[in-house]
C-alpha cells in the first residue's frame, strides 16, 4: 500500500511553472473549488472574477494531464445547477467531485440567510438532495458527499481514509479542518508518515469520524 498525494487549492497561485513541477511530481491529483458552473454564482461564494481562474486553471491542468478533482460547497443558491454540474464535471474529464455543505464558519458566517443554510435541517435537505442527484453519476464520476454514501467514502468523511498538511505544515484530519484546532501533530515532529497513521491516537480519531 502506499500513500496518493493530492493538493488542494484555491488555483489562484498556480502558474504554467508550478503545473509543470505538478506534472513532473507525477502529483495524483489537484483539487479546486468550483462552487457553481454559473459565473456569477461562483464568485458570490468566491469573490467577483474568481470563475474565470479558477475555469483557466482547471483547463490547463486538464490539458496538462494531470487528473482535476472538483469541491462544491451547497448552498441554496448552487444546488439548483448540481445535475447539470456533475454531467459538465464527467464530460469533461475531471477525477472526481466532493460535495459539501456551506457551513457557517469562515466567508460563511458573512452571508446572508438567503444563502446558507440556517440550521442542521435545512443542511440535511440540501445534502439529501445533492444525494438524490449524485446516484445518477455514480457509475461515471468518482463522487464523495459529506454524510452520504455515494461511491466512494462510506459515509463522505475524508478524514476515514485521508489527512492533510496545511501550509504551516500541521496535520489534520482533513483539509476542511485547516482553520481549525483540530491539530494531529506537526510535520516536524514525525519522520513516518505510515507510523502515524497506524498510531493508536488518530485511529481513534478516525473512529470518531
Amino acid at each position: 500500500n502506499k500513500f496518493s498525494v493530492g493538493i488542494v487549492t484555491n488555483g489562484t497561485l498556480l502558474n504554467d511553472n508550478i503545473i509543470s513541477e505538478l506534472k513532473r511530481m507525477n502529483i495524483d491529483v489537484v483539487q479546486l473549488s468550483l462552487e457553481s458552473i454559473i459565473p456569477e454564482e461562483h464568485d458570490l461564494i468566491r469573490g467577483k472574477g474568481n470563475y474565470k481562474v479558477v475555469m483557466d486553471k482547471i483547463n490547463k491542468l486538464i490539458k496538462a494531464n494531470i487528473p482535476v478533482g472538483l469541491t462544491i460547497t451547497l448552498n441554496k443558491i448552487n444546488i439548483h445547477q448540481l445535475r447539470e454540474y456533475l454531467a459538465w464535471a464527467r464530460d469533461s474529464g475531471i477525477y472526481g467531485v466532493r460535495i459539501g455543505v456551506l457551513h457557517r464558519w469562515g466567508r460563511a458566517i458573512e452571508m446572508s440567510e438567503e444563502i446558507a443554510p440556517s440550521n442542521q435541517y435545512e443542511e440535511y435537505k440540501l445534502l439529501y438532495r445533492a444525494y438524490e442527484i449524485s446516484k445518477e453519476f455514480s457509475n461515471s464520476l468518482s463522487i464523495t458527499l459529506e454524510r452520504f454514501p455515494v461511491n466512494t467514502i462510506p459515509n463522505g468523511c475524508m478524514a476515514l481514509v485521508s489527512f492533510a498538511i496545511t501550509p504551516q505544515e500541521e496535520i489534520v484530519p482533513c483539509d476542511i479542518f485547516a482553520q481549525t484546532d483540530m491539530v494531529i501533530t506537526h510535520l516536524s515532529k514525525i519522520s513516518d508518515l505510515y507510523q502515524m497513521w497506524d498510531d493508536p491516537k488518530y485511529k481513534k480519531i478516525r473512529e470518531h469520524f
